[in-house]
C-alpha cells in the first residue's frame, strides 16, 4: 500500500457517508425497519428480534461524526505508537483449492469458517431499502 494514511482517510469518509445513508434510510422508513422481524421470537436473553431492535436503537442514537473522529484518533495514536511494518496482521489463509472436472485449472480458495463474515450494506432498487449482503 503506497499511502496507508490516505487510504484510512478515504475509508473513513466512505464509512461516514454509508452510516449517514443508513441512518437516513432508517429514520425515513422507521416503521418498515422496526417491524421487519416482529414475527420472530423475542427474548431479551438473546434472540435475533431482540438484537435487531437494539441495533436499530444504536443506529438511530449514534453520532456518526463522533464515531469517525474517535476511529481517526485511535488510528492516529496506533500509527504513531507502531510504525508501519511489511508483515500482515492477518493470519495466512491455508491454500485449499477446489478443481472440478470441467474446471481443471480453476482455483477457488476455501476460507475456513473461523474467518467469519463481513457485511456490506447494499441498496435494493425495488424496495428502496438498504439491505445487508453476506
Amino acid at each position: 500500500m503506497a499511502n496507508p494514511v490516505e487510504f484510512a482517510e478515504i475509508y473513513l469518509e466512505a464509512l461516514r457517508a454509508q452510516m449517514l445513508h443508513l441512518q437516513g434510510d432508517y429514520r425515513k422508513r422507521k416503521r418498515a425497519f422496526d417491524t421487519l422481524f416482529k414475527h420472530c421470537k423475542y427474548d431479551p436473553k438473546g434472540s435475533f428480534a431482540y438484537r435487531w431492535e437494539r441495533i436499530l436503537r444504536r443506529l438511530d442514537q449514534a453520532s456518526v461524526d463522533d464515531a469517525v473522529t474517535a476511529i481517526r484518533q485511535k488510528s492516529n495514536s496506533r500509527a504513531s505508537a507502531n510504525p508501519p511494518s511489511r508483515k500482515s496482521p492477518f493470519p495466512k489463509v491455508p491454500d485449499r483449492s477446489v478443481a472440478g472436472p470441467d474446471h481443471s485449472n480453476a482455483r477457488t480458495p476455501i476460507v475456513p469458517a473461523c474467518y467469519g463474515f463481513v457485511t456490506f450494506p447494499t441498496h435494493n432498487r425495488h424496495t428502496g431499502l438498504s439491505e445487508f449482503a453476506f
